[in-house]
């Protein structure tokens, strides 16, 4: 598997995946010891605070980043040009997964609170 980034486009994935270790390791260790029967629903409200942490995240690394542009000048005219800092990630601008992770947060979160929970029987 081939993985293309460019500037700071490598932090991406290691952002999602490290808020998503991080959720479900508070989840793990502040659940009680017996079945919950609406694990699915908590599961998907972990991975929708997970992404939005996520998009978070990259958009204040991408603010950050594309405040710290540099100068170049240009040898033929002697002028001065600020050439803002884009990063990517497999081709796309890191300031777009702010948006990809907005989104599945809104996904996730709608999936959670529309499901029903199971009945318990006993």
């Amino acid at each position: 598997m081939v993985i293309f980034w460019r500037g700071w486009g490598w932090m991406v994935p290691l952002i999602m995946f490290g808020w998503a270790f991080f959720c479900v390791g508070v989840m793990i260790a502040t659940a009680s010891p017996e079945g919950n029967p609406d694990a699915a629903a908590y599961t998907d409200r972990l991975f929708a605070v997970a992404f939005a942490l996520s998009a978070v995240t990259v958009y204040l690394i991408d603010r950050w980043r594309r405040r710290r542009s540099t100068p170049v000048v240009d040898p033929a005219t002697g002028e001065t040009h600020m050439v803002p800092n884009e990063d990517h990630f497999m081709f796309i601008q890191v300031k777009y997964y702010v948006w990809v992770f907005l989104a599945l947060a809104v996904y996730m979160a709608a999936k959670s609170f529309g499901e029903l929970p199971t009945p318990v029987s006993g």
